[in-house]
């Protein structure tokens, strides 16, 4: 997995291919957990590209449906009906009714009876004739509504519901994933009691190992047959996980299940059931009442995969501190590896969860956890919280710190020219890179100056400011390809 030196922890995996090597993919196979987690972060990575991407596409597919069908009634209405018809109805609107005059006396600024009248007539002399009475025209209309019916101009609804279906398959995925690592790490702790199999079973499957892994298919999908809440409560009473950490976030998960279970069973209509499950302030928060139909639009869809990343990561993360207690120096690397990326992706918000979720665990070591600390204060400052900026990094101590982790208190706290001068320590130390100074979210207010080009040439000369990209070299190599073969 690639990491960035200066938040992993790793040197030899900053230096790595792009591509996972068939050593990494070997080492995944034998931690279930590293790769239940990994699995699970791409497969919400690849969602978060459906909605941003293909539900966009489908958006606009919807509105081009939308915009052609009301193309198609200028011939039928005309094209000054709606202007027209509107001019008409805020003539027709009398003022708001005003208080009536004592005694019943007639106002001297009321409009007489055959004035009334008059206006009245005026009114209905403007009106347009009815289209809809001429039956070319009706038949044109009804073929536009049956056109556009036919086109489905509710696309972009319709994935966004299949997205939230979608993440929580991946969520029941991720359940799935751990409950077969607990019982490959600890496989004595199998209810026997409750899971048997006859003789004729065991020799249709061969082996004791075949025979395990059957039942634990078994004891997983009966786990999963419960509803999400009752999987979290299985993981606190079986293999007897501390889940309080998930608390900040388990409410909204399980509406998110629960949603999902109206779009599959129920057309998205909410239910007494629905009702009755998902939390009371969340309810009220999204004014669900029984009979309504419940959208998921953007602004539902993305904090839903923010949540459910934090809820797995959380659940992923004590489950593996839980089972495999020396794998703690993995379990940070997974967890800092994360992170990173959700900073990358200048998601600054979930960062912050993800880095107090990461302070709250116990960490392998103190680097380790100056590392999420500097996350953290790289999120707060980029969303302009300087001063949260300050009071988190002076709550820990920095004095036996590397070169590197003074270059970023340095940046952190707008020190500019004792950052560069660090920079240079570090540099010729070996603890930053050419790809830091490119990538590293850390340095984007030194790449914001115009002398940030000659300082990059001055540290790394001979190194590009930027790469080409690899599709640019993809698309070289392909066009000459092309060349090659027309000209034989």
């Amino acid at each position: 997995m690639l990491r960035l030196v200066a938040w992993s922890g790793d040197p030899v995996a900053a230096e790595s291919t792009k591509q996972l090597s068939e050593e990494a993919e070997k080492e995944a196979e034998k931690n279930p957990l590293r790769e239940a987690l990994g699995t699970f972060s791409k497969n919400l990575g690849a969602l978060r590209v459906f909605v941003g991407e293909i539900a966009r596409l489908a958006d606009e597919h919807d509105k081009k449906v939308i915009e052609d069908f009301l193309n198609s009634m200028g011939p039928i209405f005309g094209p000054d009906f709606l202007e027209q018809q509107q001019r008409v109805l805020s003539d027709s609107i009398k003022p708001a009714a005003e208080e009536t005059p004592k005694e019943g006396l007639p106002r001297l600024d009321s409009p007489s009876q055959s004035e009334a009248q008059s206006n009245d007539s005026a009114i209905v002399q403007i009106k347009a004739p009815n289209p809809l009475d001429d039956p070319k025209k009706l038949r044109a209309l009804i073929r536009a509504v049956d056109a556009m019916q036919k086109r489905h101009p509710e696309q972009g609804g319709i994935l966004r519901r299949g997205a939230v279906v979608s993440l929580m398959t991946h969520f029941e995925a991720l359940v799935a994933d751990l409950i077969h690592a607990f019982y490959k790490t600890h496989p004595a702790a199998l209810p026997a009691d409750e899971r048997s199999l006859t003789l004729a079973e065991l020799r249709a499957l061969g082996s004791l190992d075949e025979a395990q892994a059957y039942l634990v298919s078994q004891e997983v999908d009966s786990v999963l047959r419960e509803t999400l809440d009752r999987q979290f409560d299985y993981f606190i009473k079986r293999p007897k996980v501390d889940l309080t950490l998930l608390n900040p976030y388990r409410a909204e998960v399980l509406e998110t299940d629960q949603r999902r279970n109206l779009y599959v069973h129920n057309r998205g209509v909410v239910n007494r059931r629905y009702l009755e499950r998902v939390d009371k302030e969340l309810l009220k928060k999204g004014g669900a009442e029984e009979g309504n139909v419940l959208e998921s639009y953007d602004d539902y869809v993305v904090p839903a995969i923010d949540r459910a990343l934090l809820a797995g990561v959380a659940l992923g993360q004590l489950c593996w501190r839980k089972w495999r207690p020396d794998e703690a120096g993995e379990a940070d690397s997974q967890l800092i590896d994360t992170i990173y990326q959700e900073l990358l992706a200048k998601r600054h918000e979930l960062v912050m969860e993800l880095t107090k979720f990461a302070e709250s665990v116990k960490l392998a070591d103190d680097e380790n956890r100056k590392i999420v600390v500097v996350n953290h204060a790289i999120a707060l400052r980029d969303t302009g919280r300087n001063e949260e900026v300050n009071t988190l990094l002076a709550a820990t101590d920095w004095t036996a710190c590397s070169l590197r982790f003074r270059v970023a208190l340095d940046v952190l706290r707008g020190k500019q020219d004792d950052a560069i001068k660090a920079l240079r320590k570090a540099v010729a130390a070996d603890e930053i890179h050419a790809h830091d100074l490119r990538d590293w979210p850390l340095f984007q207010p030194l790449r914001e100056q115009t002398s940030f080009a000659g300082l990059f040439a001055e540290l790394f000369p001979g190194e590009l400011l930027q790469e080409p990209p690899l599709a640019n070299e993809s698309n070289l190599v392909l066009q000459k390809s092309v060349s090659l073969t027309k000209s034989s």
